[in-house]
C-alpha cells in the first residue's frame, strides 16, 4: 500500500460510492446541458436559435382517424431570420403569420 493512504483505507468502497452518485452527477450534467442548448439555425448554421412559441393540435381527419402535430417558431438571433418548423420541415414565417402566432404572449 502507498505511504500516503491511511492502512485501513478501502478502494472498493471509494468505488461503490462513485458508482451510487454516478446517475445524480450525469442528472446533473444533462440539465445543465439542456439550459444552455441551443438548435442550430438551418440558415446561418450557428447554435443561435431562440423558442418564441410553439403549438400542439390534435383532430381527425376526413377519413375519421385520429391525428396530431407540432409547430414551433423560432428566431435567429445571428442571421435574424423567423422561422417555423413542422415536425422537422423548416420553412420561413412571413411577417404577417410572424406577428399573428409567434408574438403573442400566453394570456391572449
Amino acid at each position: 500500500m502507498a505511504k500516503n493512504q491511511p492502512e485501513d483505507f478501502d478502494m472498493g468502497l471509494l468505488w461503490t460510492v462513485v458508482l451510487v452518485l454516478s446517475p445524480a452527477i450525469a442528472y446533473g450534467l444533462g440539465l445543465v446541458f439542456v439550459a444552455f442548448y441551443k438548435p442550430r439555425c438551418p440558415r446561418c448554421h450557428r447554435f443561435a436559435l431562440l423558442s418564441k412559441q410553439h403549438y400542439f393540435w390534435s383532430g381527425l381527419n376526413p377519413q375519421g382517424k385520429r391525428t396530431g402535430g407540432a409547430y414551433k417558431y423560432w428566431f435567429c438571433s445571428h442571421c435574424q431570420v423567423k422561422l417555423r418548423c413542422d415536425l422537422h420541415q423548416w420553412r420561413g414565417a412571413t411577417d404577417d403569420e410572424w406577428q399573428r402566432e409567434a408574438e403573442k404572449t400566453n394570456g391572449k
